[in-house]
């Protein structure tokens, strides 16, 4: 049954919802939205308003379906359906961009793959940033503190060596379940054996900082029943929803921060103007107002609000507050892969689009035995440029990244190169993610999610995909309009820098290999993409077969990066009384899937608020002992 204001006193009618009085203000009720939001609410003198542009979504099956993600991609009561501008670098694809419109955000519509990335990639956030609470050491207690760790493994895989992890590094009664799969067919281990065999080792714990290898991979899914998505919803606000300090309002557009200019001429963000049913509305909050709108919305109410380039501003026709060119920046990890057909009675989830397979395994879920339903990524890998190239490959990525630097003209994106570049000499960085499906994925289809990801009927499939996770290519989001309802343009730069496609083509090379290295190939019959002809071992073929398949992998950052738009209490840059807290605020991107690091940015943020009102509270009581 879905929540109401009945059965979830949190969830406000709009009428309730203006009547009351925030401390906090969330614009936002994602991954990290909604984490903030429930912290904070721990301390009953706090208030709280989380304002959601879309639906509840509370109990929905498709959402909580671990399998059915795929048909949430392009339903406006799901998605944003975001499209970027057409792209140079794959023969101008105007990309799909899914970001969950929901409460729980892209975390209700997301493949649930829980990674954390490599301690260095965090250490750099403090050197390029210029701050000092965001290294690994500062962010690691809040992946813990986020995290439900269920170890168990299936019983087909108790000698299996695809599992390793160290007990002090997870976490067993956070609000947010992880689980390996309760479901793997034999494609998918004999897969693992074959990158074994090939010289790729396991983990020791993918989730400590040191994930290169390939081993079993960690799922946001609650295996105390069937098999249900743990996301934001289930994690921080149902748990939550009968606090009386906390009240979220659905289906509700914010337009804009509204401020007013302080005695010192600093302006001050005094709250939001919101639309909702039609009507347009003005909250205010009595602390500060934190934009969790996510990797696009965060940077477009910026926007909107005044904060960013003069010169889009003015293109927009918005009055400029704050002239900082740096909004809108976006970096993403970009994904490709090969599809081959599995041989004769081998598994796959295409079956599940065959009316009698369906019915079968949905009586299987609803009886609560799981099954493939209640699938999700069962393998993961983080991979170096030592483990995909050559020498002489090597040799000639490390010049093409000397001359472009010379091209760049500001310390920022120099000294981010030489970052990336420094992780491309060490053997052990994780620059390429590889990940594997017993399911047809349609590469070239990266402008309709629904082909992407539709299963097929009548297929039996395979498919690897490889994603570049530290891409040099770095693109924009930028408001073209003042109308709050119009999109973005979003250009993603995907392929833009020469690198990128080198590596993504070495990347499509190995996985190659290891699909024809035993016992894998023996599940294999023919290559469906590339076809067969195509040699993926020339590199111009590989390179030419890449632009026409690669596309997002759903991780954007960078709209309001740490150093750059935001300082590291997450205040930004320039104003009073408006923080950020979403992917939008990280500066250089880690190799993992991204939804990990929003919990625990939430989970950071809210110590980070509750410390400074402790500190106030100090403060005020010493100040009246002295008068």
């Amino acid at each position: 049954m879905a929540a109401t204001p009945a059965t979830l006193p949190v969830l406000k009618s709009i009428e309730d919802f203006i009547e009351g009085s925030y401390d906090y203000i969330v614009v936002g009720g994602g991954n990290a939205g909604l984490t903030l939001a429930g912290r904070l609410s721990e301390d009953p003198s706090i208030s709280i308003a989380v304002i959601e542009a879309g639906g509840a979504k509370i109990g929905d099956p498709g959402v909580l379906t671990p399998a059915a993600f795929p048909s949430l991609f392009g339903k406006p009561e799901y998605d944003w359906d975001f499209h970027t501008l057409p792209q140079a670098g794959t023969n101008g694809t105007k990309h799909s961009w899914a970001r969950g419109k929901l409460l729980g955000g892209t975390s209700a519509i997301n493949y649930m793959m829980y990674a954390r990335g490599q301690v260095e990639e965090f250490n750099d956030w403090n050197r390029i940033a210029g701050v000092k609470n965001w290294g690994w050491d500062g962010i690691k207690p809040y992946f813990s503190k986020c995290e439900s760790f269920d170890k168990r493994i299936s019983p087909e895989d108790k000698d299996s060596k695809d599992y390793s992890h160290l007990e002090e590094h997870h976490n067993y009664d956070g609000p947010i379940k992880t689980s390996y799969a309760s479901f793997r067919s034999s494609s998918e281990r004999a897969y693992h054996e074959a990158a074994i065999n090939c010289g790729f080792k396991v983990p020791v714990d993918a989730w400590s900082g040191v994930n290169h290898g390939i081993g079993a991979n960690l799922s946001t899914i609650d295996r105390s029943g069937p098999g249900t998505r743990s996301y934001a919803v289930t994690g921080y606000l149902v748990p939550n929803g009968q606090r009386p300090n906390l009240a979220v309002l659905t289906d509700a557009h914010v337009e804009k921060v509204i401020f007013e200019k302080g005695t010192d001429g600093t302006q001050v963000a005094k709250g939001v103007a919101f639309s909702h049913g039609g009507k347009s509305y003005t909250l205010l909050h009595k602390g500060a107002t934190i934009l969790s709108a996510g990797a696009v919305m965060t940077p477009q109410i910026l926007e909107l609000s005044g904060i960013g380039s003069k010169s889009v501003l003015d293109k927009a026709g918005v009055e400029c507050l704050i002239d900082n060119p740096r909004v809108g920046d976006v970096e993403d990890h970009i994904m490709s892969g090969i599809t081959y057909n599995l041989v004769d009675g081998e598994f796959s989830l295409d079956h599940v689009n065959t009316p009698e397979v369906f019915t079968k395994l949905a009586k299987q879920y609803a009886a609560g035995e799981g099954g493939p339903l209640a699938h999700g990524v069962s393998n993961s890998g983080f991979l170096s440029l030592f483990d995909v190239s050559t020498e002489e490959e090597r040799k000639n990525i490390y010049e093409l990244v000397e001359t472009h630097k010379k091209t760049l003209t500001n310390d920022f994106d120099r000294k981010r190169e030489d970052m990336l570049l420094a992780r491309l000499k060490d053997p052990k960085a994780a620059i390429l993610q590889f990940i594997s499906l017993n399911v047809n994925i349609d590469f070239g289809a990266r402008h309709d999610m629904s082909i992407f990801l539709g299963q097929s009927v009548g297929t039996t499939r395979w498919s690897t995909c490889v994603g570049l996770h530290h891409c040099f290519s770095r693109g924009s989001i930028h408001i073209t309009s003042s109308d709050p309802k119009s999109p973005p343009a979003i250009d993603a730069a995907i392929l833009d820098h020469p690198v990128d496609e080198l590596l993504m083509s070495f990347g499509v090379r190995l996985i190659d290999k290891i699909l024809n290295t035993s016992p894998m190939k023996e599940k294999l019959a023919s290559r469906v993409r590339p076809t067969p002809e195509v040699d993926l071992s020339d590199t111009e073929q590989a390179v030419k077969y890449i632009k026409g398949h690669t596309g997002t992998e759903f991780h954007p950052i960078a709209g309001a990066s740490l150093g750059l738009v935001v300082d590291d209490e997450l205040n930004v840059k320039g104003v009073k009384g408006l923080k950020v807290c979403d992917s939008s605020i990280i500066p250089l991107h880690i190799s993992g899937n991204t939804q990990g690091i929003c919990y625990a940015m939430g989970e950071k943020a809210a110590d980070m608020l509750k410390e400074d009102r402790r500190a106030a509270a100090t403060t005020k009581k010493l100040g009246e002992l002295t008068l």
